[in-house]
């Protein structure tokens, strides 16, 4: 999951800092009454402009050049200071922030303080008081990406541009503008944003507990994806361990690799890669080429440790090696009837479409290697995964891949026009699908 926390009055209780410190100031050295209560900034809770101007003594013009020049005194002094760094986060923060970092799970800070945005020293200092702010904190700053806006506007603007799983925020105008782009949240309760209740797209808190905010987290996602949402988290971790030897099996097989500009770049779109099938090391060459987290579907007997990828279902040890590397990779396992003649396939079917509807990879070999007649390259294809990228408006990355010579093969793979099937039919889709194919095998057998 990608989950995006705002800084002040979400991970920092704002409005205690406001109440112990800006509120006597403004009081005794400008003044001023506090008019709205239940305001969050400082220049609405007293209303500043509008008390400047009671006796009409000044124009609106003046009034909103004082007022900003009130609330840059103030900041612009030992309260940042005091406030950056001497605040602490709120209670439950830092073990939940963690949790989901260990989890695997995407953490992002978004937050409007417009100092850090200032192209000057004044803004790179501003930046770092906040990220030693959260490194005091607890929070691993090397693991959590921080954005830093001039204004909400810009904040809610790139929020809604990357499409987070959930927003936890304070202002009851920015939680508005995502639920309106179809966004869930999560809102800390305070004395700005009362009028804000439960909804299907809004959860209100009043602290930081794990065990409540996990089950809120399956309430706005829903039980069934955030399973998947836990599983892909899972494989991912699995998949960046194991890509550490990514290099080495490259330089193992030195596959000849073309067209992989054609490859689907990380848009947040499910895709299914539909590849030719050679060889059981097929996965092994394309995942490195790929370079990514993908969940193939994989024989049944793999997954069971009944045979292994090196085709020796004789070695117990590469049995179990392979086994226990397909359930760490969450990959999806599926029986042919020819093995079992009472397969069934329902829950391989599950799990792909719940891969699918969270904008994850699937891996599909839909060509039957025993399905070949008379020597041909091509065996007969399954259309199935055509009609789960029709059904999950999934992107189609076509791959081919062709192993060349006897006592060493080389795998070439070439990587066709990734597609859509939009409103095509399955058959016009699966025709355009060979047709890559064709083209790309062409290429391949130059080499």
């Amino acid at each position: 999951m990608k989950i995006v926390f705002d800084l002040d009055g979400t991970l920092t209780d704002f409005n205690s800092f406001i109440v112990k410190n800006a509120l006597p100031l403004f009081k005794n050295k400008y003044g001023l009454e506090v008019i709205n209560k239940e305001a969050l900034e400082i220049e609405d809770i007293f209303d500043i402009r509008n008390q400047l101007r009671k006796n009409n003594t000044i124009s609106m013009e003046e009034a909103i050049y004082q007022e900003k020049k009130m609330i840059k005194s103030f900041w612009f002094s030992v309260f940042f200071l005091k406030f950056s760094i001497g605040s602490r986060l709120r209670s439950g923060v830092k073990e939940y922030i963690n949790m989901l970092l260990k989890d695997g799970n995407c953490v992002e800070i978004h937050t409007s303080r417009a100092m850090t945005c200032k192209k000057n020293i004044v803004g790179r200092f501003a930046k770092m008081c906040t990220l030693i702010q959260l490194g005091i904190n607890g929070i691993p700053i090397h693991k959590v990406s921080c954005f830093f806006y001039e204004n909400d506007d810009a904040k809610v603007n790139r929020i809604v541009e990357i499409k987070p799983d959930i927003v936890y925020d304070d202002k009851p105008e920015i939680i508005k503008e995502l639920v309106l782009n179809d966004i869930k949240c999560v809102c800390i309760k305070g004395v700005h944003n009362k009028d804000v209740i439960d909804s299907n797209f809004v959860k209100v808190i009043e602290e930081f507990c794990k065990s409540d905010l996990e089950n809120i987290t399956k309430g706005l996602i829903g039980k069934k994806k955030y399973g998947y949402l836990k599983r892909e988290n899972c494989a991912k971790k699995a998949w960046e361990k194991l890509s550490k030897i990514y290099p080495f099996v490259l330089f193992y097989f030195r596959p000849i690799v073309l067209n992989k500009s054609n490859l689907v770049g990380d848009l947040k779109e499910s895709v299914i890669y539909a590849s030719n099938h050679q060889s059981t090391l097929d996965p092994l060459v394309i995942t490195p080429i790929i370079n990514k987290s993908i969940h193939y579907v994989v024989l049944k007997r793999f997954m069971d440790g009944l045979d292994s990828i090196f085709n020796n279902s004789k070695n117990i040890i590469m049995r179990k090696f392979t086994a226990n590397l397909f359930q760490k990779l969450d990959l999806i396992p599926i029986e042919r009837k020819k093995d079992n003649p009472n397969a069934n396939n329902h829950k391989a079917l599950n799990d792909i479409n719940g891969f699918l509807s969270i904008q994850s990879r699937v891996g599909i070999f839909p060509e039957g290697t025993t399905r070949k007649e008379n020597g041909a390259f091509w065996g007969t294809f399954d259309d199935t995964f055509i009609r789960l990228a029709k059904k999950h408006d999934s992107w189609i990355q076509p791959i081919t891949i062709v192993w060349k010579g006897s006592s060493k093969r080389i795998p070439i793979v070439c990587f066709g026009e990734a597609f859509k099937v939009n409103n095509m039919t399955v058959e016009e889709a699966m025709k355009k699908y060979m047709e890559i194919q064709e083209l790309s095998y062409k290429e391949c057998t130059k080499y």
